[in-house]
């Protein structure tokens, strides 16, 4: 049963004043501002059972700028339940001047909304439907101050709720269409990549939980931006020449406590994001959807703790541990730089991935095919605080776009360590560095020839080659469309007691099957899933294996029977190119002979 009495009358409100001066005086209640703390950035939260239909309200917010502005409204009625289960949803119609052209957008997330006595009715959150609306669905002051206390209980928080009939027709009465509230986006604003760059990575991102904005976020300022209530609220996963940050409103600042948005970032409970404040550039337009706000991040100024049903709760003063990333990219004698810190370890592999491409699009300061020779260092802790790296460096190629080329191999070198079966391990910094070229060039596997009688004999792929027990050596022919053949030399040794055993013998170029960026854009909206699993049960070993397999510019040549002991163990022999990738595979059938 609704606790409010519906009304059908729209009633505006006239704001004369801003909604921080209506505060001012402001007495202490049930839940009082933090000891210290301005009553007007703190007040008293107004129970739901003050509230009723029609209730003129006040609030602000911030379009442009750090400066809040005010905006009014009136009571529509309470959704029971609306939120999530025991928390109910509060229905309002605002106005302003922007909200009557846009309707409420993503960046009010959080906007405080106060009674005429100054108490806090609580935060804007959701918004009528699809499109431009100016009815707000309200998560309730009661619910965000439970934030500030460990008994916060982790729910889940709806992401829409159809209307009843009869809060349907006091939402008609406004002159509003539409019958389910939709959670406001917040869209993670990716500072650091062209546009161009942005529309492509979106889905891959998207498909990881880091929902991309339409446009480029700002970058990350040196100087601080305090957050006040109603003022910009900025929550960020990474900062630096990456910045991926949430920009919404802080509802109450109560002391060094920060609440704000009025619903879930990430839903993640515990959170490592940074806090932040913000200047808003401007709100930008979504016909389809809603608007959000556009913004630039200040330097980091606190620890969002908590990422819950109700909203973020943060402290001003210590940051969170950051993790960096520092990437050189050089091309041409053009030498660019990216450094970021990432606050959530969860997203290492994403932001390492992002980090090395814009230092390497600036470098190459284009998007196309190339060649580059790339390394990293991976540092890190084990689960007992003892510390690890991984080091690798390798040669690249690539027709569609180099630059994601190699940013995939440090993202799937990233993900496998993180993803390891044996530890939960902590990585501490990447570094990384790429040296690109234009040109593409590249090798492939196109036969096999082994010494066989006195003579060179090219191996057949549709019969069973003999081979005779012993060391035999082998030349690997590689061709190219874009220069000159190669020939590379390597043996292998078939087992005495391999001798009438059939078995395969596999030449592989190192670059066979790597994850190219024409497929990361094919299965883009998946690519962070598609990495292999680590195939050893250790954390080391998984290091091992990771080290141990053929780089880019190398052929492998594996030869195995199917035989018993060591005649039938694997053997593995390797070759490499001084200069370009090799790809391609040949797989021929083997029999020991003597």
């Amino acid at each position: 049963m609704s606790r409010l009495h519906i009304s059908g009358t729209r009633r505006r409100v006239a704001i004369a004043t801003t909604a921080s001066a209506v505060l001012v005086g402001v007495g202490l209640g049930s839940t009082p501002a933090a000891q210290g703390a301005d009553s007007s950035e703190c007040p008293e939260a107004l129970p739901l059972s003050a509230l009723t239909a029609g209730d003129p309200v006040v609030g602000k917010t911030v379009t442009t700028g750090t400066a809040p502005e005010g905006f009014g409204g009136t009571v529509i009625g309470v959704l029971e339940d609306g939120i999530a289960p025991g928390t109910d949803m509060i229905l309002a119609d605002l106005d302003s001047s922007t909200i009557d052209r846009v309707g409420i957008w993503s960046g009010m997330s959080g906007s405080p909304v106060y009674a005429a006595d100054g108490r806090l009715v609580g935060a804007v959150s959701y918004s009528l439907g699809v499109g431009p609306s100016t009815i707000a669905g309200i998560t309730p002051a009661e619910s965000m101050y439970a934030l500030r206390t460990s008994s916060a209980v982790q729910r889940s928080a709806r992401t829409k709720v159809a209307l009843p009939a009869s809060l349907e027709r006091a939402v008609a009465a406004t002159g509003a269409t539409g019958t389910t509230m939709k959670r406001l986006r917040v869209p993670v604003g990716l500072s650091g990549l062209s546009s161009t760059r942005l529309e492509q990575l979106a889905p891959a991102l998207n498909g990881r939980g880091v929902h991309v904005a339409d446009v480029a976020g700002g970058p990350t300022s040196q100087e601080p931006i305090d957050v006040t209530a109603g003022g910009n609220l900025a929550a960020s996963l990474a900062y630096g020449t990456i910045t991926a940050a949430g920009v919404g409103t802080a509802t109450a600042v109560c002391g060094d406590e920060v609440l704000g948005f009025g619903h879930p970032m990430t839903f993640s409970g515990p959170s490592t994001m940074s806090l932040h404040g913000a200047r808003a550039t401007h709100i930008q337009d979504d016909q389809t959807v809603s608007g959000f706000k556009v913004a630039n991040l200040g330097a980091p100024i606190g620890t969002i703790d908590g990422d819950r049903m109700a909203g973020l709760h943060g402290v001003k003063g210590a940051l969170p541990t950051a993790y960096p990333l520092t990437a050189t990219a050089t091309s041409g004698g053009v030498t660019k730089q990216a450094s970021t810190d990432v606050t959530v370890q969860g997203l290492l592999a994403e932001m390492g991935f992002s980090n090395l491409i814009a230092a390497q699009d600036q470098a190459i300061d284009r998007i196309g095919q190339g060649t580059a020779t790339a390394g990293w260092t991976i540092r890190g802790t084990r689960k007992n605080g003892t510390p690890f790296s991984f080091t690798r460096q390798d040669l690249y190629a690539d027709q569609g776009d180099i630059s994601v080329a190699t940013a995939i191999g440090l993202a799937e070198d990233l993900f496998t360590i993180q993803e390891n079966p044996g530890e939960v391990v902590k990585i501490t910094s990447v570094e990384s560095s790429a040296e690109l070229s234009d040109v593409y060039e590249t090798y492939v596997v196109s036969k096999v020839q082994a010494y066989q009688s006195g003579a060179w004999r090219t191996l057949s792929s549709s019969k069973t080659n003999k081979l005779k027990a012993g060391k035999v050596a082998m030349k690997i022919l590689l061709t190219s469309r874009e220069g000159d053949p190669r020939t590379l030399t390597t043996s292998v040794t078939v087992p005495s007691k391999a001798v009438s055993r059939p078995g395969w013998l596999t030449v592989t170029g190192g670059n066979a099957g790597s994850y190219d960026s024409e497929e990361f854009f094919f299965y883009e909206d998946e690519a962070f899933d598609e990495f292999p699993a680590p195939s050893e049960d250790t954390f080391p070993g998984v290091l091992k294996d990771m080290a141990a397999g053929p780089k880019n510019n190398e052929v492998e040549a594996t030869l195995k029977f199917r035989a018993s002991g060591t005649a039938g163990k694997e053997q593995a022999v390797t070759a490499a190119t001084p200069d370009r990738v090799v790809s391609g595979f040949r797989q021929y059938r083997v029999v020991g002979t003597r």
